[in-house]
């Protein structure tokens, strides 16, 4: 079963912070819980962004999240990733430029 996305914005202290809170989530993530008869297994993948001056933006900040986090998804699932410029969907660039 493919998973379900959630957004949260919340201020940070830094980035260590946000990468123990991800392991944190993870780890609370994968305790069983019972469906029916059946003990299951959830496992997450989490991205995260911080603000500058390119995403002051709550949309900006949201869309640099959901690209961290599928990075993580593409990296095998059950992980986390910090947005960075490698992220960036240049397609879109591309397109504005022609």
């Amino acid at each position: 079963m493919t998973g379900r996305c959630c957004s949260t914005v919340y201020a940070a202290r830094s980035a260590v912070w946000v990468m123990e809170f991800a392991e944190r989530l993870r780890t609370m993530f994968r305790e069983p819980v019972r469906a029916d008869q059946t003990l299951v297994t959830v496992t997450g993948s989490f991205g995260s962004a911080t603000a500058n001056k390119g995403t002051a933006r709550p949309e900006g900040l949201l869309r640099d999240a959901d690209a961290a986090m599928y990075r993580a998804k593409q990296n095998g699932g059950d992980s986390y990733a910090v947005f960075d410029d490698s992220m960036i969907d240049h397609t879109a660039v591309d397109l504005t430029v022609e």
